[in-house]
């Protein structure tokens, strides 16, 4: 009789070995799942203790910061109002001249690192990409000042002739990326931040 139904036995072993492994497949999908849960509040803890360290700017506590600890901090600060604003734009708006700057930098910095020049430009409005060359006068970079009004203008529409030359913007793109120096960008930041600590405090 067993023998009759061999391939009843088959069919069983392999449901149980299929049983197994989808046990198994979604034990590692929740245990990833967990993994990353707990590495997102690891995150935003540590985003709190930055923002709950340089909320106040302090001048001895900006001193003592690495610069991009002394950026990521005020960055903390100032995402922190953005995100409890009902209106992001708007409190962007509200800004004053050395929070926008900041927050500007900030996002100039990760899509340079990203994709390059035009690739913050890409990827941002206008509240920000109007605002990059000014940013990056006011810290004292000014070298990076004239490319960034040369991409400006291929996405300004208040320019008539307003065009993107695709030859001319990956140009571009080569020159800053071979003259852009990253670190001694962030030094001017932190030095600005120190400057201008009174007003960044300022919540508007």
């Amino acid at each position: 009789m067993l023998t009759q139904f061999w391939y009843l036995w088959v069919i069983i072993v392999l449901l149980s070995a299929a049983t197994v492994a989808a046990i198994i497949f979604a034990a590692r999908a929740v245990s990833s799942h967990n993994a990353e849960t707990k590495k997102q509040l690891e995150e935003l803890k540590r985003l709190k203790l930055l923002k709950d360290k340089y909320k106040n700017f302090d001048i001895g506590v900006l001193e003592e910061s690495s610069p991009a600890e002394a950026l990521e901090g005020t960055m903390a600060v100032l995402q922190s109002r953005i995100e409890r604003a009902d209106d992001a734009e708007a409190e962007f708006a509200a800004f004053n001249e050395p929070q926008k700057y900041i927050y500007t930098l900030n996002y100039f910095l990760e899509d340079i690192e990203a994709g390059g020049l035009s690739f913050f430009f890409k990827n941002n409005g206008d509240e920000l990409r109007s605002v990059a060359a000014d940013a990056l006068r006011a810290v004292g970079y000014e070298s990076a000042v004239s490319p960034v009004n040369t991409v400006w203008k291929m996405f300004d529409d208040s320019y008539a002739d307003t065009t993107v030359d695709l030859d001319e913007l990956d140009r571009t793109d080569e020159q800053f990326a071979a003259t852009f120096d990253k670190q001694a960008l962030i030094d001017k930041i932190k030095d600005y931040i120190i400057e201008n600590a009174e007003t960044l405090k300022n919540q508007g």
